[in-house]
């Protein structure tokens, strides 16, 4: 093919082939680049010549690396890889085998209402003050009496629609505050149910409770009532027993079932304190058992008051297993709910204080 190529080196020099001719081309280079003039020329040694040489030595590199696994791999893998709807490699997709996911089941175990309130109440009995646990008692009892009378003879078949028509049953017999107490002691049992196989999970998550009467209000005396109620007794009714009474549940706190256990003896005037005790054979539990027992500091005018209480006008009897109570009645030992009702009366006017 005829061939013409100028090269320049600083100014220009022509160089004339072996042939000329009106079919030749010509090829101009200005320090190290070449042009073509012919364009068919110009793809042939531009782009065919480069590929062909890019492919051989490609190829060389290939034979002399072909015994490396990475290599292999990484010659046998897809350029491109495409992914499914959700993010995943449609070709590990393809690849995993179809399995049913597993459902998970829950065995249950037979079990009749009576023997599960028996089983609760025995795993409660460490737990629970003796009052505390004959309450749940109680309320558990009511339930499973009503299942009872509804033919459900077993705890498999208790549900929170279960619940929920119990709750319906009784509620025209209890206070809207009553009924909460009695629907949150069933959630317990049923909650202790299901950790024994006895009734379906989360039954008793779904257990919802009502909500508590709202005429029902908690009471709470202010600082500046309670220093002028006691200023009013002190005055005109000096080592009363609402005197006296007030006087330790404002400077010590103390609830009023553990006032109404208070006997003489636990009153040490000498050292100016009470000894608290957990008497539960004598009907006199503490709320926490045992464990609340301790003695309590009194001011020297709370041990005044108290003295001066129980030499003028404290009852001289006793209750029905011979202890003398620290609190009477003219028939010994009030009630915990009279000695609850008393001490309100006194908080909230002076027309309830009592001698």
């Amino acid at each position: 093919m005829p061939l013409r190529a100028t090269k320049g080196r600083g100014s220009s020099e022509s160089v004339a082939g072996s042939r000329e001719g009106s079919g030749g081309c010509r090829t101009t280079a200005a320090r190290s680049d070449v042009r073509f003039d012919d364009p068919f020329l110009a793809v042939v040694v531009r782009g065919v010549i480069p590929g062909l040489v890019a492919k051989h030595v490609a190829g060389a590199l290939y034979r002399t690396c072909g015994r490396c696994r990475r290599c292999r791999r990484q010659r046998t893998a897809p350029l491109t890889p495409t992914f499914g709807r959700f993010g995943d490699s449609m070709q590990s997709r393809n690849n995993t085998p179809n399995r049913e996911v597993p459902t998970q089941t829950h065995t249950l175990e037979p079990l009749k209402p009576a023997k599960a309130m028996s089983l609760y109440l025995d795993s409660r009995s460490d737990e629970l003050a003796d009052r505390s646990l004959e309450l749940h008692e109680k309320h558990v009892r009511s339930f499973v009496e009503w299942c009872d009378e509804n033919g459900i003879e077993n705890m498999n078949d208790v549900t929170a629609r279960t619940v929920h028509e119990y709750q319906l049953s009784i509620k025209e017999g209890f206070k809207q505050s009553t009924l909460s107490l009695y629907l949150g002691t069933v959630r317990q049992f049923v909650r202790f149910c299901e950790g024994i196989d006895a009734v379906t999970p989360d039954v008793s998550e779904r257990i919802v409770l009502p909500d508590r009467d709202r005429q029902a209000r908690t009471e709470t005396l202010e600082e500046e009532e309670a220093t002028a109620i006691l200023s009013y007794l002190r005055r005109y009714h000096y080592a009363s027993r609402s005197h006296a009474l007030m006087a330790v549940m404002w400077h010590t706190g103390i609830r009023t079932g553990t006032v109404q256990g208070l006997d003489v003896r636990d009153f040490e005037a000498e050292r100016e304190r009470l000894r608290i005790q957990h008497r539960p054979e004598t009907d006199t539990p503490l709320k926490n058992g045992k464990s609340a027992e301790r003695y309590i500091a009194l001011s020297v005018d709370v041990s005044e008051v108290l003295a001066d209480y129980i030499e003028e006008n404290r009852h001289s009897v006793t209750d029905e297993h011979g202890r003398e109570p620290l609190f009477t009645t003219k028939r010994g030992r009030p009630a915990k709910n009279s000695t609850q009702t008393h001490a309100s009366s006194v908080g909230q006017s002076r027309e309830g204080i009592r001698y």
